[in-house]
């Protein structure tokens, strides 16, 4: 068994781990499947890319250092889930089951356009 297959299986549990327990915890606290929540955790993992023509991605945005960069990234992420919270959801949050998750789609698919 390849050791690299054994490094990129783990790297990706935790990320659909993370992702799991991002939705388990806002739908305990909030009664709420809020959608979004893969587009900031997707948004943030993307950020820290930087297109480029090299074969491997050039992790942070230019001379900006991994240290400055990750925690700076994420705290754009917490931003976009507050903004959400302000915005939307807490004018919602007497609602219909079904207004809050349409609600949590309209929000994904405007954070996949704009982010």
């Amino acid at each position: 068994m390849n050791l690299q297959l054994v490094f990129d299986a783990l790297s990706l549990g935790g990320i659909y781990a993370t992702a799991a327990l991002g939705v388990a915890l806002i739908f305990g606290v909030m009664k709420l499947v809020n959608f979004a929540q893969g587009q900031f955790l997707a948004f943030c993992v993307f950020a820290l890319l930087v297109p480029s023509r090299d074969a491997v991605a050039v992790l942070g945005l230019g001379a900006a250092p991994a240290y400055v960069l990750v925690p700076l990234v994420l705290a754009i992420g917490v931003a976009l889930a507050i903004l959400s919270e302000v915005l939307i959801f807490r004018r919602l949050r007497n609602a219909d089951p079904v207004v809050l998750m349409v609600a949590s789609f309209s929000w994904a698919s405007s954070c996949k356009t704009f982010c």
